[in-house]
């Protein structure tokens, strides 16, 4: 619930500007389950305008709820700013932390077309840290060296 309320405060706080940049958006909770190896590990959403990170639990993370962009329209951004918005549209950003383990920083799919996972901090490299089957999201961590 913390979540939902968190992400109705930041579309009403982008929306309701008067003159200058104004972005409109239209979301949804979605939920998600995260799997990774090893389990135990940290997930955070990676809030879609102020950048805070809301704590969704650890893995494994069944059916937790995030909020997903699914519209948008905006007029006068610069495109490094519509570049940003338009990351995170039908995706969810997440942050996974295991001590001992690389932290993984990417974005996943909430398409459920979608098979494969649009961004890592790998850049998607064969034995990278991205696996993605359907809407369960499984992901393998790389120990630190």
């Amino acid at each position: 619930m913390r979540q939902a309320a968190l992400v109705m405060a930041a579309v009403l706080a982008v929306a309701a500007g008067g003159c200058g940049p104004s972005v409109r958006v239209n979301g949804r909770m979605a939920p998600i389950t995260v799997e990774t190896e090893p389990p135990g590990a940290r997930v955070y959403q990676v809030h879609p305008f102020s950048g805070e990170r809301v704590s969704l639990g650890t893995t494994p993370l069944v059916g937790a709820q995030v909020f997903v962009l699914t519209k948008m329209e905006a007029r006068e951004v610069t495109p490094a700013e519509m570049a940003g918005l338009m990351a995170d549209m039908n995706a969810v950003h997440l942050v996974i932390e295991k001590d001992g383990y690389e932290t993984w920083d990417g974005r996943l799919s909430m398409d459920r077309l979608d098979a494969v996972s649009r961004e890592g901090t790998d850049g998607g490299r064969e034995g990278g840290n991205v696996l993605v089957d359907g809407p369960t999201h499984r992901i393998a961590l790389r120990p630190l060296e």
